[in-house]
């Protein structure tokens, strides 16, 4: 505009123009392209935060061009709508926007501590039931062992006695030998039956130990999963705080 039309605009309204030097003038005009190239590199980021950013660059631009060239802002120039409304629906839709993405982020959180759950619970019972298959098998193996062995020293027994019987009425010396086994047989089955207790009690300390490791190791997992989450939503709050302030700054101090 050239400085005759700038006078008369002067006159006509019965105000003074305001001197502005072109460093400043510039520094404004030269913000509000930035801003709207910022927009163009979060698009695919966030449409809707963009479309907010470029309608407030669009206001503030508007104004500063009003204030160069006249100085007075847009409102005193121009009967235009009220703009704290439309900062007010901005700022709402902006608000909207972020709760989509902070619900969106929940969910993932959500789904990702369920995988790990039932990830740490399956190993859990994969664990488990090999351990007592093990015991199973082991615990069969030592029954038929010793259930073989008590029917031989019992079908021993019954032998020696019978042959006892038969042999008292031949030699007195055959008495003593066989007296002698059936001692050595008797020492056997208490043996045995030591065994049979040892191995019982060994089978229960087992069974005590496995159960002991299997809640030592759901209460790690549970410790571990739990501070995973707590990592998770600090550094989730920490970025989305990020985020907040960034845009805000962006929206307020352009």
């Amino acid at each position: 505009m050239a400085p005759n039309k700038l006078n008369k605009s002067a006159r006509n309204t019965g105000k003074k123009l305001v001197p502005m030097t072109k460093t400043n003038t510039f520094q404004n005009f030269t913000s509000s392209d930035s801003s709207e190239e910022e927009c163009q590199l979060n698009k695919e980021e966030s449409p809707y935060k963009c479309s907010t950013l470029s309608k407030v660059s669009q206001m503030t631009t508007k104004r500063r061009f009003s204030t160069v060239v006249f100085g007075k802002t847009d409102e005193e120039c121009t009967t235009e709508p009220d703009y704290d409304n439309e900062m007010s629906k901005m700022l709402s839709m902006f608000s909207t926007d972020v709760n989509k993405a902070l619900l969106a982020k929940r969910k993932r959180l959500e789904q990702y501590s369920e995988a790990t759950i039932q990830a740490s619970q399956v190993k859990i019972e994969q664990m488990c039931r090999s351990q007592a298959t093990e015991t199973q098998r082991s615990l069969e193996e030592m029954r038929t062992q010793l259930t073989a062995s008590l029917d031989q020293c019992e079908k021993d027994i019954k032998h020696s006695e019978e042959q006892e019987d038969k042999i008292k009425k031949v030699t007195q010396q055959q008495i003593k030998v066989l007296q002698q086994s059936r001692t050595t047989l008797k020492e056997k089955l208490s043996t045995l039956r030591e065994l049979c207790t040892s191995i019982s009690e060994k089978s229960e300390e087992q069974e005590t130990k496995q159960k002991k490791e299997y809640e030592k190791v759901q209460t790690k997992l549970t410790e571990e999963l739990t501070s995973l989450q707590r990592k998770l939503m600090t550094e989730i709050q920490k970025e989305e705080l990020a985020i907040m302030h960034k845009s805000l700054q962006k929206a307020f101090f352009m």
